[in-house]
C-alpha cells in the first residue's frame, strides 16, 4: 500500500470523514471531524503532484468557506491542519513554516504541518500546536510502513464489467425460462429451484444456489437487476472480476442459509448476494476512505439500513436473506479488500 493511501486510511479510521479526495495521485485531500463544540479539518497536500501556490488557493478556500458559516450553524472553534508532504527538502516550505506567527486561537485557526518522505522528518512550528488527535504518530506510523513509491492504489481493475452483466443476463434468462414453461406461479418456481424450508427441502440442497437465478415477477427481477448492476460493476472494478465471483457466490449462498434457517417460507431472488455486493463495496470505501465511482461509505451505510427497515416492514421480503447476504458480503468484502490493499 502506497503512503497517501495508508495515510488517509488511517485517518478515516481515527474517525475523520472524507470530504475530497482526488484519487488519481492524491495531490488533495480534506477530512472532518466534530468534537462537541469543536471541528477539526485537514487539508493534506501532495506537493509533489500540485504547486504550494495552489495549495494556498485550496487553503484560502476553506478558511473563508468556515470563517462565513452563519453564527448560528458554526462551532466555537475550528482547527484547520494543513499537512504539506514534499519527497526531498523544500527550503521554501520550511521557511514558510519556520516564520508562521505564533499560534493565536480565532474561530477558523490555520495549522501547518510538512513532512518530507525522503528523511521522514517532521516539520512543526512550536509556536504552533504540535499534539493535534494524535495525527503526529498516524503520520510517523505511516512513513515507517510506506513503499519507495507516491502512486494512487493500484486496484485489480477490470477493463469493463463483463462477469456482472453475464449474472444479469443468467437471471433474465432463467426469468425468460419459468415464464414460457408455465408462468411465474409459487409451483413453477419450487419446480426451477426455489428455496424451500428445511422441513420439505428433501435433500436437495442444490437449491441454496439455484433460488439466486429465480425472481417472483418483472418488477422483483427489474429491482434486482437494477441493484446488481449498480453495486456488482463497481465490486467487479475495484475488486476484480475473481474477487466479485467470490463474494457474489459467498453472499449469495450465506443470504440463502440464513433464511432456509431462519425463515419458514419458499424464497427466491438475487438480492441476499446484491446485499453482499452493497456490503462489499462499503467495506472498501470504509477501507480507503474514497468514494467508489460516486459511492461513499455514508451513502451504503444510509442504502442498507433504508432498504433492511423497509424489508421489514413490507410483507413478503426475506429479510432473514438480506441480513444473511450482507454479512456474507461484508466478511468476503473485508477479506479481500485487505489482500488487495497489502499488495498496494
Amino acid at each position: 500500500m502506497d503512503f497517501f493511501t495508508r495515510l488517509y486510511s488511517d485517518i478515516v479510521k481515527n474517525g475523520f470523514s472524507a470530504g475530497h479526495i482526488n484519487s488519481y495521485g492524491h495531490p488533495l485531500a480534506s477530512f472532518t471531524k466534530e468534537e462537541g463544540s469543536t471541528w477539526h479539518v485537514l487539508l493534506i497536500a501532495n506537493l509533489e503532484a500540485i504547486t504550494f501556490e495552489e495549495f494556498m488557493v485550496a487553503n484560502r478556500r476553506y478558511t473563508r468557506f468556515y470563517t462565513n458559516l452563519p453564527e448560528e450553524k458554526r462551532p466555537n472553534n475550528i482547527f484547520v491542519t494543513n499537512i504539506l508532504i514534499t519527497q526531498d527538502d523544500n527550503q521554501d516550505i520550511n521557511n514558510f513554516i519556520q516564520n508562521l506567527a505564533p499560534f493565536s486561537p480565532n474561530i477558523v485557526n490555520n495549522i501547518f504541518w510538512s513532512l518530507n518522505l525522503t528523511s521522514g522528518m517532521l516539520l512543526l512550528n512550536e509556536e504552533q500546536p504540535t499534539e493535534i488527535l494524535n495525527l503526529r504518530k498516524i503520520l510517523e506510523d505511516c512513513y515507517q510502513n510506506r513503499v519507495p513509491t507516491i502512486a494512487p492504489i493500484n486496484y485489480q481493475t477490470a477493463k469493463a464489467s463483463s462477469l456482472t452483466l453475464v449474472v444479469i443476463i443468467l437471471n433474465i434468462i432463467m426469468y425468460m425460462i419459468v415464464l414460457l414453461n408455465g408462468g411465474i406461479t409459487t409451483a413453477n418456481l419450487v419446480r426451477f429451484g426455489a428455496l424451500l424450508p428445511p422441513q420439505y427441502i428433501n435433500g436437495e440442497y442444490f437449491r441454496l444456489f439455484s433460488a439466486m437465478f429465480l425472481h417472483a415477477g418483472s418488477f422483483h427481477l427489474f429491482l434486482n437487476m437494477f441493484s446488481l448492476y449498480i453495486f456488482g460493476t463497481r465490486v467487479e472494478r475495484h475488486y476484480g472480476r475473481s474477487a466479485f465471483a467470490v463474494i457474489y457466490t459467498f453472499a449469495g449462498f450465506a443470504g440463502s442459509l440464513a433464511s432456509f434457517t431462519l425463515q419458514q417460507s419458499i424464497s427466491v431472488g438475487a438480492s441476499g448476494a446484491i446485499f453482499g455486493l452493497a456490503g462489499a463495496v462499503a467495506v472498501m470505501a470504509k477501507s480507503t476512505g474514497r468514494d467508489l465511482d460516486g459511492l461513499n461509505f455514508q451513502t451504503m451505510l444510509m442504502f442498507i439500513i433504508i432498504n433492511l427497515a423497509f424489508g421489514f416492514t413490507l410483507p413478503n421480503v426475506d429479510n432473514f436473506g438480506h441480513l444473511g447476504g450482507l454479512f456474507g458480503g461484508v466478511i468476503s468484502g473485508y477479506v479481500l479488500c485487505k489482500m488487495i490493499l497489502r499488495k498496494g
